[in-house]
């Protein structure tokens, strides 16, 4: 056997270590640069982080700020993957979606930089009786910040607010401030033009059984609402509230009012009162009713004069009559006419002399041709000794078992109900001849006085018609308690401005 040179073997000894080397460095490199690749990239994932702080929120305009502070590496972007929770105390937890937090730059905010967010669709009340400090708590992506919104401040949140708009057909502006009559009914029906209404059954089964699900609320804030009641109306059933606008509304106008609904079980009285309230007969407390904060102080009356004598309007001419300056109505071939603004009681009655006794609580107290009493107004009435008639209406709020009197020249009758169904229509009884009437005495006599069954305590629609044929007159209401009067402003030319919910 030939042996192998050894120049030959000392090259194959050569190619053998390089191919070894060439070999373990292409395995190596591999191996160590895969190795540097992933070390990198989770050094550079482990250098990023999110970090953020809420460093004040508050509210103007009755909407939700939040000021975010970014003190991460990485820009935050405020998207549905965020959530924003307010806890206003009391099981009271709100949690809002973050396509409804608006920030500047298409919602995102920068590394080192502040932006300041608002919340869309929120209602931010202060009402110093509230003892909350609501934690307002961002998540974003598993990170957590919060900040107290103050002492006395309580946030609300609808996520489809229903427009209301409330359209003014006159060529007169409503009074300011003007209280808004707002019926939602399960169903139509042909009515007066002083009463307010939509057909709408779906909104109807949302309000619950007390109407504490609903409150109102504009551009500058919640607003001051009553609810009266459910009650029914022709062959309609409808939910009824007064909304107090504090700068009215324009002539040939339109506004814009928000009805916000919340779940059946939400109570707007305990979270809002005084803003949001209802009537006792509601509630059977006297607890959340704001009737004093919607309406005006007293009861409102209207004179309609006639220069001949002894004549007496048909009642229910005068129960269907409008209260405002110009209006006349006729019966018994003759004409009554109104020529003043309406005029106003105040808020309670007080001790006075009538007919020549001192009466506790006395609200109206007018004569002529009698002792005690202050003569009737001149104009309309230019002689007392002709025929005239008065319609007055408006609330008496009753906290305790109640007696009315009325001491009369000639008739005169005084209705109470629980509804009312405007201003044409006052007591719900198209006739006039309701069935609540406490005194009923439509004749011409001389002064009588007159006493009611005792009231129970509530909040009722009052009216008090009263007629004077000839001679002398005298017109008076009081009661052995004391109650509170109260009444809507009225509508322009007699037309409560209509409404839309879209």
């Amino acid at each position: 056997m030939r042996s192998i040179s050894p120049i030959i073997a000392t090259i194959l000894i050569i190619v053998i270590t390089v191919a070894i080397a060439g070999l373990t460095y292409a395995f190596l490199s591999g191996l160590f640069s895969g190795l540097t690749s992933s070390t990198s990239n989770q050094v550079s994932r482990q250098s990023q982080y999110i970090s953020f702080s809420i460093t004040n929120s508050y509210c103007s305009n009755n909407i939700l700020y939040i000021d975010i502070y970014n003190n991460g590496n990485v820009p935050i972007v405020i998207n549905n993957n965020t959530v924003l929770t307010i806890n206003n105390g009391n099981n009271n937890i709100v949690s809002i979606n973050g396509n409804n937090i608006i920030c500047n730059n298409n919602n995102t905010i920068l590394q080192g930089s502040t932006d300041t967010c608002y919340i869309n669709n929120s209602l931010c009340i202060y009402n110093p009786s509230n003892n909350n400090n609501p934690q307002i708590t961002l998540d974003y992506q598993g990170v957590g910040n919060n900040n107290n919104l103050g002492n006395g401040y309580l946030v609300g949140y609808f996520t489809n607010p229903l427009p209301i708009t409330i359209y003014n057909t006159q060529n007169i502006s409503t009074p300011t401030p003007f209280q808004q009559d707002i019926a939602i009914c399960n169903s139509s029906f042909s009515y007066s033009t002083s009463f307010s209404y939509v057909d709408n059954i779906t909104l109807y089964n949302e309000i619950n059984s007390n109407g504490s699900n609903i409150l109102f609320y504009s551009n500058n804030g919640l607003l001051y609402s009553w609810y009266e009641g459910q009650e029914n109306i022709s062959t309609a059933s409808c939910d009824v509230w007064w909304v107090n606008i504090p700068q009215g509304i324009p002539a040939n106008s339109n506004i814009t009012i928000y009805m916000g609904i919340g779940s059946t079980s939400t109570n707007y009285y305990q979270q809002d009162y005084p803003y949001v309230g209802a009537s006792y007969n509601v509630l059977g407390t006297f607890q959340y009713d704001n009737i004093g904060d919607v309406m005006d102080p007293g009861l409102t009356y209207q004179i309609y004069y006639d220069n001949n004598n002894w004549y007496a309007p048909p009642e229910s001419e005068v129960y269907q009559a409008e209260l405002y300056n110009g209006y006349s109505f006729s019966g018994s071939g003759q004409t009554w006419a109104s020529s003043t603004n309406p005029f106003t009681t105040p808020n309670t009655g007080t001790t006075q002399n009538v007919n020549g006794n001192n009466e506790s609580y006395v609200i109206n107290n007018l004569q002529d041709g009698y002792s005690g009493g202050s003569a009737f107004p001149n104009p309309p009435v230019s002689n007392g000794g002709n025929s005239y008639v008065i319609k007055e209406i408006g609330f008496v709020q009753v906290q305790q078992l109640t007696t009315f009197y009325v001491d009369i020249d000639d008739g005169g009758v005084l209705g109470i109900n629980q509804s009312t169904c405007g201003i044409t229509n006052w007591l719900c009884s198209p006739t006039g001849n309701n069935s609540a009437n406490l005194i009923n005495e439509w004749i011409g006599e001389g002064a009588t006085i007159y006493s009611s069954p005792t009231v129970n305590s509530g909040d009722y629609a009052i009216e008090y018609d009263y007629f004077n044929g000839e001679g002398s007159a005298y017109w008076s209401l009081w009661s052995n308690n004391l109650v509170y009067y109260y009444s809507p402003a009225l509508p322009p030319n007699g037309v409560m401005p209509s409404i839309y919910i879209s």
